[in-house]
């Protein structure tokens, strides 16, 4: 995609805004692009212009006209289509999700209720494309596309018309088009008279993959791929996943037939089949015709410009074995080959030894041994794998003795051949341990591979029970390494559940907890404790962090963190203990007095920086995603108080900001009141300096991360959030780095994909900073039509947005689900309904009366539901801020029926609804000159509308403007903006509102806007109805916004 020469992107056919690029083929390439007349987002396709002259373009021209007669929920329709630069285009629908290749990779395999599910749409879309005669032929994951609940066959490029369509032309003889991986065999043999049962056969490819998580004709050698689907049957489906119904196995199974005949004859026969009908008959077997096997041979060996030409030799190796995948396997069977002796110095020390290595295997209780019959278990990878599946088992294990020429001692090679694991390792002995079970069950478990990655834990050889709890826990560690603390946590229980003795997930999950960083003391507490009580023979360094662990859930970090730092002084590249270590430190909030009778810190958070960053140099790349987030605590990025209390004395408590001293951080304690006051004289004059100094760490750690990892998700996520930090979003010249390009990367990253959520947070969060407002409204306008159902953490996320963008009723949906997990209170769902209603509405600054009697409603429900002195707690809790935010437009008098509060806002509008303005303006002004070492975007949005409103009530514009001016200019760098907080994401429409009824200049940054008007409008592109823009005068304490309460809120 190219730029003019103005920066602005090209326009196609003078309608359509080029974006950028969606996805690339060898003759076509995909854009996102904006719809100018119609102002939506589409996808275009134009073809490559090396083709432009070709048969590609006959073909590209006949899969227009397909897609333009067709019209089906399933398939992605052509909207227009054109010619530009002298190749053909086309344009569809956007569709905001992703592709089921790129979520089978993220996955490997779905759950069998999405897999059916996806199955039956495809049935459907092609049910509908093979109604009008038309063969897709290249049915594959990269060609179905997924959004929400919604099912899309796309890429009719090389689809054969049975019956002509226009001056379709048809595909030549002999050339075999389409995916190797998903060819029918009559497909792969250039067939010209295939048919519907084709596709019948890549549906059927599909579907296995989606449930075994693998191709039916898996293997690394396209030539071998293609000969097997000629000559073999599909493994089973139960061979790669328990628990798959005979019914379910059979309708793939009976797709996946060599001849067509044997096939569904419909595939709306096979849609009806996956919906249940056909499940019930498991009688279908594959046919193994072997003439009609050696007819596919001849027709392939005869077959002209077919694209694969194999010798006699590669057909000769095609009888290859594909193990399944242990992780699919329940109760995995072990082909044990009792050791070869290769002398006759050696063969007398072989007695015995057999028995031995079976009585190690069956250690694992969840490991059967298979008796082996004579084979060769020592031959090159393919033959190993042919032997174990000739034995019916799953994996391989095999002893051999040589000898060393000492009579004392043996050479001991033990092999292990399986999924993805062909390992040797070579041992020297004494004859008397070749006979010691546990001798080999070490040797054995070493040649799968090493226990964990790069951790160094466990150090403990604590012997599990349960070859699933061994597995589980190997890769618990790996994952530990790599930073992804939730899945070694999760990988670490299912282990201890299957063997709940093993140590080794034991130490784990104490260790994978603390370093999820939740709030979870009591229960790495009591794992630690079971730990350090079950009599495995802990390790000093594990001994160590298993105390630590234990004396920091009881808040004695005088214990653990010296426990931690002498064990770490003598292991100083061991960087899970360096991280816990600075943990300990940072969480410590004891201040302790010195000489001069100050109080400082006992732990220093500059000495927990340091300790942080040694254990970053010490780890795996990845480890970072770990790292990155603590180093924002230990150096902030943003005003930050860390509170602390005084030994012996809990009721006296202290905090203090950073400060930036010398070259490092420091904290001063100071009295609570002059903290939650904002007193100048509590915040340091160099708390800029130190705010700088973490911003500018976390860019260079990031940038370090994602120059090591270029195509990691999460590097580049965390490199976009630590330029985000320092305001670079956007750029005129392209070429620099910037916060958005960052994190575009990494929403399509090959690797260490990061979350929908967090993405869609960082991206709204970064858009608004840019002053991208319309391109922010369809962000989120997407994600609310992708959502029609969501869970609490999605609400958390998408209802303060639907209220940022003036969707007030899916905002106040959302929040219910919120305020369902997050109230505690003991009242009824009508309650909590009032609440969230109450809570959007009048953050947004609505003014009805219907917001009046709300508020009446929901005080009687509390009085009804609750004792007094609850009701009283609860009220102030839960209704203060919103009766606060609501003032300016009910009238500043409701703010008098609050309780007395130390709330300064509060105070404030008391005194304005007083009209006492000489109080209110000197609180205003005290609270200004409080704030003056802090940035004006430090300040949340929300604080600055309250008092802005409270200004512009005293008729102080200037004052109003000045504030709203500040805050608009700060936004770029600013650390304080949450948009999870429903007050903050609804105050910034409000914001704009009032900055446009006083005439507020917008920063340089939004030069699209020419004013907070035309800013708001773009906002609020797809707000709703009664949201308009006119219908919020800034000072008006009667225009509504809230329609007739449904009855259910007024109950």
């Amino acid at each position: 995609m190219s730029e003019t020469e103005g920066g602005s992107l090209e326009v196609v056919s003078g309608r359509y805004a080029l974006e950028r690029e969606l996805g690339r083929g060898g003759s076509a390439v995909v854009y996102l692009a904006r719809d100018l007349r119609d102002d939506r987002t589409v996808a275009l396709k134009v073809l490559h212009q090396e083709f432009s002259g070709s048969r590609s373009a006959e073909r590209f021209g006949q899969e227009i006209r397909l897609l333009q007669e067709f019209d089906h929920p399933g398939i992605l329709t052509v909207t227009d289509a054109g010619e530009w630069q002298g190749r053909p285009f086309y344009v569809m629908p956007y569709v905001d999700g992703e592709s089921l290749q790129g979520r089978l990779r993220r996955e490997r395999r779905l759950p069998l209720s999405e897999a059916v599910r996806i199955g039956q749409r495809l049935c459907e879309a092609l049910a509908y494309a093979h109604g009008r005669k038309v063969v897709h032929r290249d049915v594959k994951p990269a060609n179905v596309m997924l959004s929400g609940e919604a099912v899309y066959l796309t890429d009719f490029g090389i689809a054969k018309a049975l019956e002509p369509v226009g001056e379709a032309p048809h595909s030549t003889t002999g050339v075999a088009r389409g995916t190797r991986a998903y060819m029918s065999p009559e497909q792969a043999t250039a067939d010209r008279d295939l048919d519907h049962r084709s596709d019948i056969f890549s549906l059927g490819c599909v579907l296995y993959e989606m449930i075994a998580g693998q191709n039916p004709y898996h293997s690394a050698d396209e030539a071998r791929t293609l000969l097997r689907r000629l000559t073999d049957a599909p493994d089973p489906l139960g061979r790669h996943r328990d628990g798959v119904p005979a019914g379910l196995e059979g309708v793939v199974m009976k797709a996946l037939a060599r001849e067509p005949a044997d096939r569904w004859q419909g595939v709306g026969e096979m849609g009806e089949g996956l919906g249940g009908g056909g499940w019930a008959d498991s009688s279908f077997q594959l046919r193994r015709k072997e003439g009609k096997r050696n007819a596919w041979i001849a027709s392939l060996a005869g077959a002209t410009g077919v694209i694969v030409i194999w010798n006699a030799w590669t057909i000769g190796s095609m009888s290859a074995c594909v193990l399944p995948t242990l992780d699919a396997v329940r109760t995995p069977r072990a082909v044990v080959f009792p050791p070869q002796s290769v002398s006759s110095d050696s063969m007398d020390a072989s007695a015995g030894v057999g028995e031995s290595m079976r009585d190690a295997v069956m250690r694992w209780r969840d490991v059967s041994v298979v008796e082996a019959v004579a084979s060769d278990a020592w031959g090159d990878r393919q033959s190993a794998e042919c032997t174990v599946r000739k034995n019916g088992g799953h994996f391989l294990v095999a002893g051999r003795l040589l000898p060393t020429g000492s009579i004392d001692s043996l050479r001991l090679e033990v092999r292990v051949v399986g999924a993805n694991v062909d390992s040797r390792s070579t041992t020297v002995t004494n004859r008397e341990q070749v006979t010691d079970p546990a001798f080999w069950t070490m040797l054995i478990r070493e040649s799968f591979g090493p226990p964990v990655s790069s951790t160094g834990y466990p150090e403990t050889d604590s012997i599990a029970t349960s070859f699933a709890a061994w597995r589980e826990c190997r890769d618990g560690w790996s994952a530990l390494a790599s930073g992804l603390a939730d899945s070694a946590v999760t990988r670490f229980r299912r282990a201890a559940e299957s063997d709940p003795a093993y140590g080794c997930p034991q130490l784990g999950l104490v260790i994978g907890i603390q370093l999820q960083r939740r709030e979870a003391p009591e229960e790495w507490r009591s794992l630690a404790n079971k730990a350090l009580s079950s009599g495995t023979g802990w390790t000093r360094s594990e001994g160590a962090i298993l105390s630590a662990a234990v004396a920091r859930a009881d808040s004695r970090f005088d214990d653990a963190c010296p426990i931690l730092a002498k064990v770490a002084a003598s292991r100083p590249t061991d960087f899970l203990l360096l991280t816990l270590l600075s943990d300990c430190m940072a969480s410590d909030s004891t201040l302790v007095r010195v000489r001069d009778g100050s109080l400082v810190f006992r732990s220093s958070w500059m000495e927990a920086r340091r300790v942080l960053l040694r254990a970053l140099d010490q780890s795996p790349e990845d480890f970072n995603q770990l790292v990155i987030p603590r180093l924002s605590q230990v150096s902030p990025t943003a005003p930050t108080v860390r509170w602390g209390w005084v030994t012996g004395d809990g009721s006296a408590r202290y905090g203090a900001y950073p400060a930036w001293t010398g070259d490092s951080i420091s904290l001063v304690p100071r009295d609570r009141e002059q903290i939650t006051r904002s007193e100048s004289r509590a915040v340091p004059t160099t708390l800029g300096a130190a705010l700088l100094e973490g911003k500018r760490l976390q860019v260079e750690v990031a940038g370090r991360w994602v120059n090591r990892a270029p195509t990691s998700g999460a590097a580049l996520f965390a490199h976009a959030r630590a330029l985000e930090l320092i305001g670079r979003l956007l750029d005129s010249d392209s070429s620099a780095v910037t916060a958005l390009h960052e994190l575009e990367r990494a929403s399509s990253a090959p690797e260490d994909r990061v979350a929908a959520l967090p993405l869609l947070e960082a991206r709204t969060r970064m858009l608004l900073k840019a002053g991208r407002l319309a391109e922010l409204s369809r962000v989120v306008d997407s994600a609310l039509a992708r959502s029609a159902s969501v869970d609490q953490e999605t609400a958390r996320v998408l209802g303060p947005l639907a209220l940022l963008t003036g969707r007030l009723g899916a905002g106040v949906t959302m929040l219910q689900h919120v305020l369902a997990k997050d109230l505690t209170l003991p009242v009824s769902d009508a309650v909590r309904h009032q609440l969230a209603t109450f809570s959007a509405y009048s953050s947004v600054g609505c003014c009805a009366k219907q917001l009046d009697s709300l508020h009446a409603s929901l005080t009687q429900r509390l009085a009804a539901e609750l004792d007094q002195r609850t009701q009283r707690e609860w009220e102030e809790r839960l209704l203060a801020r919103w009766v606060s935010l609501a003032a300016p437009c009910r009238g500043w008098s409701t703010v008098l029926s609050l309780a007395d509060s130390t709330d300064v806002i509060v105070r404030i509008q008391r005194a304005v609804a007083r009209r006492q303005f000489a109080f209110a303006r000197r609180e205003l002004r005290r609270l200004k000159d409080d704030r003056r070492r802090f940035g004006a975007g430090d300040i949340a949005v929300d604080y600055v509308v309250q008092e802005t409103h409270a200004s512009l009530a005293m008729g102080d514009t200037v004052v109003a403007r000045e504030q709203m001016e500040a805050w608009l200019a700060a936004l770029p760098v600013s650390g304080a903006l949450e948009l999870r907080e429903i007050s903050q994401a609804a105050a910034i429409q409000r914001l704009l509102r009032l900055a446009d009824f006083v005439g507020v200049r917008l920063p340089t940054t939004w030069g699209a806007f020419a004013d907070p008007g035309a800013a708001l409008e773009a906002l609020l592109t797809h707000q709703e109805p009664q949201l308009s823009r006119h219908a919020f005068p800034a000072r008006s304490a009667s225009m509504g916004c809230l329609q007739q309460p449904s009855s259910s809120a007024e109950e």
